[in-house]
């Protein structure tokens, strides 16, 4: 577990806000298909454990970060969740122990993206699912690569995705697999998101800065618009998955 991801889990109330029960229910409604157990990598406060017990049989969590660890055995004994410490580079299931294995907002703060890809294909039964925050267009890379750096110091520039780097990504998992994708768009306001993060107002003034100075084609992109008194942008979500 990196620096900027014990700082993003020891400040995790900061970020509830983002914790949309829409999405949260589309997550667990497309992956309900792909079968009856499912493990959450990098589980966070434990927000999901409601919706995928609606859905699910067996459901299994890690989360390395010990800030939050006990917030989230709290959902995780009243939802029957087996929860345990630990990190996506050392899963602490066996082999092929439940069907569905999810990374959701969890894979750039994965230490080493490719073993913590191999250990979810290696707990998976059936499929590997991954949910990212994407670039909506090439044009959008450079943009958020300053901006989420910006936001988060110590955050890597490949650890902002498009659709396109994450399918090849999913693809090194198997040698001849078919990648499937689906997307969720967001339209944040980013007064709010500023305002929760862990960001100092000296900071938090030149983000905005930043963001409305992006240029035209950019912001046609990421659909920059104001509604009521606040300015809004897109937050466009992937759902990639790859079956084993």
């Amino acid at each position: 577990m990196n620096l900027l991801s014990k700082n993003r889990a020891d400040n995790f109330f900061r970020y509830k806000w983002l914790c949309d029960p829409v999405f949260a229910t589309w997550i667990a409604d497309m992956l309900y298909p792909y079968g009856k157990t499912l493990l959450d990598v990098g589980c966070g406060n434990g927000y999901m454990f409601d919706y995928y017990a609606s859905k699910f049989t067996k459901i299994g969590a890690i989360e390395p970060s010990l800030s939050i660890i006990e917030e989230a055995r709290k959902k995780a004994n009243e939802t029957n969740v087996l929860l345990k410490v630990g990190a996506a580079e050392e899963i602490p299931f066996p082999n092929g122990a439940f069907d569905i294995v999810l990374a959701k907002s969890s894979l750039h703060h994965f230490m080493d993206v490719n073993q913590g890809l191999f250990e979810m294909q290696r707990v998976a039964n059936n499929v590997i699912v991954v949910v990212e925050v994407v670039a909506p267009n090439n044009s959008c890379i450079p943009f958020l690569q300053g901006l989420l750096i910006q936001k988060e110091k110590g955050r890597k520039a490949e650890s902002v995705y498009t659709a396109e780097s994450l399918k090849k990504l999913m693809e090194k998992l198997q040698h001849k697999c078919d990648v499937y994708q689906h997307f969720f768009d967001q339209y944040i306001e980013i007064d709010t998101w500023l305002k929760y993060s862990d960001l100092s107002e000296s900071d938090k003034k030149r983000a905005m800065q930043y963001i409305l100075g992006m240029d035209d084609e950019t912001k046609r992109h990421m659909q920059l618009h104001e509604r009521g008194t606040h300015i809004c942008m897109l937050r466009r979500m992937s759902l990639t998955l790859v079956f084993k």
